[in-house]
């Protein structure tokens, strides 16, 4: 009778183990010692959808060309375009149609916010017939962009020619070509945004120009096309970002010199999880970079410093080909072992589990 009770005891404690961490699985996908850090700095992912605008009516499209007094007299907006006091468009609700921008500023240099607005349809596939976007900015200097939804577009956010403006906190998803794209812009910072299953690249940052610097920081960027792109960018900033399940590349820098990637965590792309073509000096720093493809693969790209980075699980740790000259590649950890995923590891201990009580019941079989 003691043995019985004991056996009973030790499958109570089996249960009890499987039951504590598979709600550790469940709150982190990754099992390893950066997890706690990666889940409490990407927390903010989708935390504001439920409050954009539920109840709001649908507005008519904005289209302001330096004539924000108008604007304000209309009542479209409120503030009074200085930096204590900006001019606001916020909780607006709009419709594109299919066609045309739904709020497009041009040829402005006060300061301005947009925020929590819902907008949707501005040129999406299959009517779409020119590089629409939810948020439109045009030659614009000294805007805000929100907490606002800008899914279901052409182009979630699309800035040509701007200057010193921040996105930030904003849900940039399903987008038909882009999810932020920015031409031309200096001293933009991205931040916090949630950039997700847009059809060909996440966050889109190029030029005819060298143009910088920019600040790409803390984003989520998964699922699509591409994740970040950067082509003729000069010293901008890549920080902290979770770039994951594009079906590309993670991050790819073309053309671009003298910028900073450091501590992003860029897992499970189809591509690189890092690419530089026709790269130079530029630092790559402090990612961690698995399951992909290549871990950091450099074309034509000379006089990069690739160090302290940790790559497990790659096909390739890392890669430059005959025509990268003088890159440095030091003190970057390359490992074949595999990463347990939440999943699988909550399969491995059931199977142990399992595999214990059959091993106890069969010891307490009698022997005839």
């Amino acid at each position: 009778m003691k043995s019985k009770i004991e056996f009973n005891k030790l499958i109570l404690i089996f249960v009890a183990i499987i039951l504590i961490i598979s709600s550790l699985v469940a709150n982190n996908c990754y099992f390893y010692t950066e997890s706690n850090e990666i889940t409490s700095f990407y927390n903010h992912e989708y935390s504001y959808n439920e409050k954009c605008l539920k109840f709001a009516e649908l507005q008519e499209k904005i289209h302001i060309d330096n004539n924000w007094s108008a604007a304000k007299e209309a009542g479209i907006c409120s503030g009074e375009g200085t930096f204590s006091h900006p001019y606001v468009l916020k909780d607006l609700k709009i419709d594109g149609g299919d066609y045309g921008h739904d709020i497009s500023i041009r040829n402005s240099n006060v300061y301005f916010m947009i925020e929590n607005c819902t907008l949707s349809n501005a040129g999406s596939y299959p009517n779409y017939t020119g590089e629409f976007g939810g948020i439109h900015l045009s030659n614009v200097t000294n805007a805000k962009l929100i907490e606002n939804n800008c899914s279901f577009n052409y182009i979630g956010i699309y800035l040509f020619q701007c200057d010193n403006c921040t996105i930030i906190r904003n849900i940039v998803n399903n987008n038909y070509a882009y999810g932020v794209h920015l031409f031309d812009c200096k001293r933009t910072k991205i931040l916090r945004n949630t950039v997700n299953n847009n059809l060909y690249l996440g966050i889109y940052n190029v030029g005819g120009n060298f143009f910088g610097p920019n600040n790409i920081s803390g984003n989520i960027v998964n699922n699509n096309e591409l994740g970040i792109m950067l082509g003729g960018c000069i010293e901008s900033i890549l920080i902290n970002n979770l770039v994951e399940n594009n079906y590309d590349n993670g991050i790819l820098l073309s053309s671009s010199h003298g910028n900073t990637i450091l501590e992003n965590n860029i897992n499970n792309n189809n591509g690189s999880g890092i690419y530089l073509r026709d790269c130079m000096s530029n630092k790559i720093h402090k990612n961690n970079v698995n399951y992909n493809l290549k871990g950091i693969y450099l074309s034509h790209s000379s006089y990069n410093n690739v160090s302290l980075n940790i790559l497990r699980g790659n096909e390739i740790c890392w890669e430059a080909d005959e025509d990268s000259l003088k890159n440095i590649f030091e003190n970057n950890e390359c490992s074949e072992e595999q990463i347990i995923l939440g999943y699988e590891l909550f399969l491995l201990i059931w199977t142990i589990c399992l595999t214990s009580i059959f091993y106890f019941v069969k010891r307490k079989k009698p022997i005839n």
